[in-house]
C-alpha cells in the first residue's frame, strides 16, 4: 500500500487497495463482567448476620453478528463515476471502461477463491461486450434479467454458475438479484484470467482530508463503430473457473450475478470529444444574419443616428429596414403578441441576454426607464418604436415575469407581504402615538410612551413628524356638536388632520427618513438574490430561439452578456407583491435599494447592500450558451472562463441544464476565453492508438518514471486474443514493471498510475465570429 500521509488539496494518490477492518462473515461477540467479594471470612462461630456473604461470579452475553456487504446488489449511490458516460458516444477504442465506487473496500470484501482467502485479489470483474460477440438477429446474451438469488443454486442442464454458493446471515434464496447468462465460449474469450484480476483493481484517495474510492477496471478495448455494454459481475469463487482454469467451463452458459451494467457507444475518432467541441460554431447570442455587416455600413453612409450600443433608437428618420437589422443584432427577435384588448400583433422581444461585444464595444446600462419608483403594471414599461410601429415589450415581461415567479412561490411571497405589512403597521402605531401624545400631553405619561413605542416616536420625529403636529395643531379641534347625543371626551375626526396623516403616511420620504423598515427577511432576500442571478427563468424567455434559424442554433456556442434593466424589471415585479395602496407604494419606493443594488458581486458571498437607487456601476456580468449534443453525451462536462488576460473569472452561478443538449453558464467579470473540458471521471485508462495499415490499428502504451519526472519508451500492448481486443493486463503489468525498474517494489498502485490518461480540453477566444 501506498503512503497514507497527508495529501495537498487537488492531489490524487493510488493504493493498492484498502483492506475492510472486519471481512464478510459470521462473528460472534462475548461480553463477560466479574463481580467477586473477597473480603477474609470470619470462624463460622463468629459469623454474624451483618458479614457479607464470599462470591466470587463471572458473566458472560453472547451476541452473533454477521458483517455481509453488497453481494447480490449494489445499491445505485455506491457508483461514483463511470468510464466511457452513459448511454454516450465517442471514441473510446482505446480505452479500458472503468468504475469508480464510493465504498473504498468494496473490491475486497470477498474472494475469488473458492475457500474464501483473501489475497488481495478482487471478486468483481467489469466484463466488456460488443455487438459483433452474437449474430444478426439473435438475442443478447448480456441483457440482464431480474430473478431471484435460489436460481443460482438450482442445478439446471447446461448451466455453470457459483459452485460452492451459501446463504449468509438474513440472505434467503427469494433475494432478488439480476442474472445474465453468458455463453462458455464467449466467456473464456472475453473473461480477465485469475492473474489479471489482481492488476485491475485499485484504490484513490483526494484532498486535504481524504477522502477514498475504489476502482474496478476492464480487461478489454471496445470495438470501433459498435455498440457496447458492460457488466459488473460477481467472480465470487470462480478463480478455477476463470480462463485458464482447472474448472473452466467448455459449453453451455456461464450464469453470473451483475451488479452493475451500463451501454456506450465506440466511433469514429472523427466524433471524438475534441473533434466535436472544435466543430461548434462560436459567436455572439443573436439572429443569424448575414446582412448586418452591410445593413450597419449603409446605416453609417446615410447619417442614420446611431444608438446606444445594446438598445433602439426613436429616431423616425432613421430607415426602417436599417433599424430592423439594427435591433436583430441587438439580440433582439420579433414575437407573436396578442394585446389586453385581444388584438394580435408583432412586438420586439429580447431576454436578459446581450450579444456579447469585446471590450470598448461593451453595451451600456443607462436605464431606459426610471425603475427608481415603484411601477404598478407591465404595461408601464412598454416601449414604442416609432420607425418601425413595433412595441418592444422585453421589459414588460420581464417585470410580468418577476411577478408570476414570486407568487409561484408561495412561502417567499407570504413572508415578503408579511415584512411590508409589519412595516407599514410600525409606523401607523408610530403615528398613533404621536398624535395621541400631542393632544393627550396633560393626561398621559409621554416619556413612558416613547419608551414603549420601542423607538417609533424618535425615528418618526426625525422623518419631520414635528411638522405633521403643526399641521394637526394649525387643524384645531372639531367644530362643536348641537347633538344631544353623548360626545367623546377627546374626538380626532377633524378631515383636515386625516388628510394630513394621509400625506405623511404616503410619502417615500418620510419612509426613507425615518428608516423605519425591518431587514428584508432572509428567505427573501437569498430567493431575490437568486433571481438577479437569473436562476429559474424559463428558457423560453433567456432565448430568443434554439433552431437553426434562431439565436441559439444546434451545435452552437453563444457568448453574452446581461442587461441590467432586464434584470431591474424583472426583480421590481417581484418585489410588487403586496403592493396594494398608496402607502404600501411609498414604502416600497423607499426601500427600492433594497433589492435593486446592482453593485454586489455574487462571487464573493456577501449578502446585496442595501444603497437605494440605480446610480452603482453594475459589475459585469456575461456567459455562454452552449447547444450540442456533447452536453448530453458528456453529462458532466465542466465549462471554464477566463478574462482577457487569461485569469480564471468566478462562477456567479452553477451551470443550468436548460435541456439535454443546452447548458446555461454564468461568470463574473468580462469574458475573453471559454475553455471546455473533459469531467474529472474522463480520467481514464487507455492506450494511444495508431493505423497500421493492412494490420488494422496498433496499441502502444507511453510510459514515464514513477515519479512523472522522466519519459520513457512506449511499450506495445499485449493481447490474449487481438482480435477480441482482450488485454493479457498481467503480461502488460510485468512488462511495464521490468520498463519502469523501480527500486522500491512495483503494484498494481504504480499499474494504475501508469494507465492513467488526462483529459481533454479546447479553448475559444469569446469574440469569435459566428460560423
Amino acid at each position: 500500500m501506498s503512503d497514507d500521509g497527508d495529501l495537498s488539496a487537488g492531489t490524487l494518490s493510488f493504493v493498492d487497495r484498502f483492506e475492510a477492518v472486519l471481512q464478510d462473515g459470521e462473528y460472534e461477540v462475548l461480553v463477560g463482567h466479574r463481580v467477586a467479594n473477597i473480603a477474609p471470612r470470619p470462624p463460622p462461630d463468629k459469623k454474624t448476620a451483618a458479614d457479607p456473604d464470599i462470591f466470587d461470579e463471572t458473566f458472560v452475553s453472547r451476541q452473533h453478528v454477521t458483517v455481509k456487504g453488497s453481494r447480490f446488489t449494489l445499491p445505485p449511490d455506491m457508483i461514483s463515476a463511470r468510464f466511457p458516460p452513459l448511454e454516450s458516444t465517442g471514441e473510446y477504442e482505446a480505452v479500458l471502461p472503468h468504475l469508480v465506487f464510493r465504498r473504498a473496500t468494496l473490491p475486497w470484501e470477498r474472494s475469488p477463491s473458492a475457500d474464501g482467502a483473501n489475497d488481495g485479489t478482487p471478486w468483481l470483474a467489469l466484463l466488456v461486450f460488443h455487438g459483433s460477440d452474437v449474430r444478426t438477429g439473435q438475442p443478447l446474451p448480456w441483457e440482464a434479467r431480474t430473478a431471484r438469488a435460489g436460481e443460482l443454486l438450482a442445478s439446471e442442464a447446461g448451466v455453470v454458475s457459483y459452485p460452492d454458493l451459501g446463504f449468509e446471515g438474513d440472505e434467503t434464496a427469494d433475494d432478488p438479484c439480476l442474472l445474465i447468462d453468458i455463453p462458455a465460449a464467449l466467456w473464456q474469450r472475453v473473461a480477465p484470467r485469475a492473474d489479471d484480476l489482481r492488476w485491475l483493481a485499485h484504490g484513490r484517495e483526494t484532498g486535504t482530508a481524504p477522502v477514498r474510492f475504489s476502482v474496478v477496471v476492464a480487461n478489454r478495448l471496445p470495438h470501433a463503430d459498435q455498440r457496447c455494454t458492460a457488466h459488473l459481475v460477481s467472480v465470487e469463487g470462480l478463480r478455477e473457473m476463470l480462463p485458464g482454469g482447472s474448472r473452466q467451463p467448455t459449453d453451455g452458459v456461464v450464469r453470473l450475478i451483475s451488479l452493475a451494467s451500463w451501454s456506450f457507444t465506440s466511433h469514429d475518432p472523427k466524433q471524438t470529444f475534441i473533434a466535436r467541441v472544435k466543430a461548434l460554431a462560436v459567436g455572439p447570442l443573436q439572429l443569424p444574419l448575414a446582412a448586418l455587416a452591410t445593413s450597419a455600413a449603409s446605416s453609417a453612409a446615410s447619417g442614420a443616428a446611431a444608438a446606444p450600443a445594446g438598445h433602439l433608437t426613436n429616431d423616425p428618420a432613421s430607415d426602417s429596414d436599417a433599424q430592423v437589422d439594427r435591433a436583430l443584432s441587438v439580440g433582439y427577435t420579433a414575437k407573436n403578441h396578442h394585446t389586453r384588448a385581444g388584438d394580435r400583433t408583432v412586438s420586439w422581444y429580447r431576454g436578459p441576454l446581450l450579444p456579447y461585444r469585446k471590450s470598448g464595444d461593451a453595451a451600456t446600462f443607462t436605464p431606459l426607464i426610471d425603475l427608481g419608483r415603484p411601477v404598478h403594471t407591465a404595461d408601464a414599461l412598454l416601449r414604442y418604436d416609432a420607425t418601425t410601429g413595433i412595441f418592444d415589450v422585453s421589459y414588460a415581461a420581464a417585470w410580468q415575469l418577476g411577478r408570476l415567479l414570486m407568487l409561484q412561490n408561495t412561502s417567499v411571497a407570504t413572508a415578503l407581504a408579511q415584512w411590508k405589512h409589519d412595516n407599514l403597521l410600525q409606523v401607523a402605531v408610530g403615528y398613533e402615538r404621536l398624535v395621541l401624545g400631542s393632544r393627550l400631553d396633560s393626561i398621559l405619561d409621554l416619556k413612558a410612551m416613547a419608551e414603549s413605542a420601542g423607538g417609533d416616536v424618535e425615528t418618526l420625529h426625525r422623518a419631520g413628524a414635528s411638522e405633521l403636529l403643526g399641521k394637526l395643531e394649525v387643524s384645531g379641534p372639531p367644530a362643536p356638536t348641537t347633538s344631544d347625543a353623548a360626545v367623546p371626551r377627546v374626538q380626532f375626526q377633524h378631515p383636515q388632520a386625516a388628510q394630513h396623516l394621509t400625506e405623511a403616511f404616503n410619502s417615500p420620504a418620510m419612509w426613507r427618513e425615518s428608516r423605519s423598515s425591518g431587514p428584508l427577511p432572509e428567505t427573501v432576500a437569498l430567493w431575490l438574490r437568486r433571481l438577479r442571478l437569473l436562476s429559474g427563468i424559463p428558457a423560453t424567455y433567456l432565448i430568443a430561439g434554439i433552431d437553426a434559424r434562431g439565436s441559439l442554433p444546434p451545435e452552437s456556442l453563444r457568448v453574452f452578456e446581461v442587461d441590467w434593466n432586464w434584470i431591474d424589471a424583472l426583480v421590481e415585479g417581484a418585489f410588487s407583491i403586496g403592493r396594494s395602496s398608496p402607502a404600501a407604494a411609498a414604502h416600497d419606493s423607499a426601500n427600492h435599494g433594497v433589492f435593486h443594488d446592482p453593485s454586489h458581486d455574487p462571487s464573493d458571498g456577501a449578502s446585496d447592500a442595501a444603497t437605494p437607487g440605480l446610480q452603482q456601476v453594475p459589475f459585469t456580468l456575461s456567459g455562454c450558451l452552449l447547444h450540442s449534443v456533447v452536453a448530453a453525451d458528456w453529462p458532466t462536462l465542466e465549462i471554464r472562463a477566463f478574462d482577457g488576460a487569461g485569469n480564471p473569472l468566478a462562477m456567479a452561478r452553477p451551470v443550468e441544464r436548460l435541456t439535454p443538449q443546452i447548458l446555461f453558464c454564468l461568470f463574473v467579470g468580462e469574458l475573453g476565453q471559454i475553455e471546455l473540458r473533459e469531467p474529472a471521471e474522463g480520467l481514464h485508462f487507455g492506450f494511444e492508438a495508431e493505423d497500421a495499415g493492412p494490420l488494422g490499428r496498433r496499441f502502444k502504451k507511453p510510459l514515464r518514471s514513477l515519479d512523472a519526472t522522466t519519459a520513457r519508451a512506449a511499450r506495445a500492448v499485449p493481447f490474449h486474443d487481438e482480435s477480441e481486443r482482450v488485454v493479457d493486463i498481467d503480461q502488460l503489468a510485468r512488462d511495464i514493471g521490468v520498463a519502469l525498474d523501480s527500486k522500491q517494489g512495483y503494484s498494481n498502485a504504480q499499474f494504475a498510475l501508469e494507465m492513467v490518461e488526462g483529459v481533454q480540453a479546447v479553448r475559444f477566444a469569446a469574440e469569435e465570429k459566428s460560423r
